[in-house]
């Protein structure tokens, strides 16, 4: 991998990524990474409605369908944090819901920043 691609593993792990698609093409890599934006701003904003309408029920389907979303784009904060909130949500825990929900919106801007940063820098790692 080009060492002058900065990014945070702990954030969205590249390799892992290309290890789950057995393709390190810049195509390949650009498509998973701008295809996952695409459904994860969906879900976010599914789980902002189902917050203020007090749908904990939905807002535990919503987070775990965006977990595995996560899971098969290498998004691990997001993912991580989607796995406590489904959690809390079950646990009919809406202070702690309300807590993780924000805190995935304050999350999702530093996500976008490293796509549109990995989008714009990425070189195949085999070129």
């Amino acid at each position: 991998m080009d060492n002058k691609l900065l990014y945070d593993a702990e954030i969205l792990n590249l390799e892992t990524l290309i290890e789950m698609y057995d393709d390190s093409s810049v195509e390949i890599v650009n498509c998973a990474l701008l295809g996952f934006a695409q459904a994860a701003e969906i879900k976010l904003m599914k789980l902002e409605t189902c917050c203020l309408v007090d749908d904990l029920v939905e807002v535990s389907r919503v987070a775990h369908s965006l977990s595995g979303l996560c899971r098969f784009s290498a998004a691990v904060k997001l993912g991580r944090l989607s796995d406590e909130l489904n959690l809390a949500a079950k646990n009919n825990d809406k202070l702690h819901t309300t807590r993780l929900i924000s805190e995935i919106h304050t999350h999702w801007p530093v996500i976008e920043k490293q796509i549109k940063h990995i989008v714009k820098n990425y070189r195949d790692v085999d070129a």
